[in-house]
């Protein structure tokens, strides 16, 4: 087996994942597909995250690009073709990678680590992460240490 693979799954002494560790190779392979639309998507079957959902859950970052995500292919595919952008454009829709990112999204916004795993694909968004340090939020998460970090 590979070994750099299966080094992030180890645990530490008193049996807990270690973490960062776990969240960054999450993150290598985390490789969304979105499309550019003129439109923001409306509904319960999507989610908010990108940059604006980071910036709700207290991230350091000017929200400028807002990625919805939807767990049916038939669902995105229709609303792209709906709304197609032929310029650059702020909103982006995609499949969720996991049927997790819908699952444990609240209130139509994305779990905090979804928003800082779409953050985590670029230069900029690495930058991000090392100053954001703690979640926070008012739904009950306060202060909690980021998995990134």
């Amino acid at each position: 087996p590979n070994r750099k693979f299966f080094a992030p799954f180890r645990e530490d002494p008193e049996g807990s994942p270690l973490i960062p560790e776990l969240f960054w190779a999450v993150s290598d392979a985390w490789t969304p597909k979105a499309v550019r639309v003129t439109s923001r998507p409306e509904g319960a079957e999507w989610v908010l995250s990108g940059d604006a959902a980071a910036a709700r859950w207290g991230a350091p970052v000017l929200a400028h690009r807002d990625r919805y995500y939807c767990t049916s292919r038939r669902t995105l595919d229709r609303f792209a073709h709906v709304h197609p952008s032929e310029v650059e454009s702020s909103v982006e829709v995609a499949l969720a990678p996991t049927p997790l990112v819908i699952a444990t999204a609240r209130e139509g916004l994305v779990h905090p680590v979804v928003a800082a795993l779409d953050l985590s694909r670029s230069a900029r968004g690495r930058e991000i992460l090392r100053g954001w340090i703690r979640v926070s939020d008012d739904i009950g998460n306060h202060g909690v240490r980021a998995a990134w970090q």
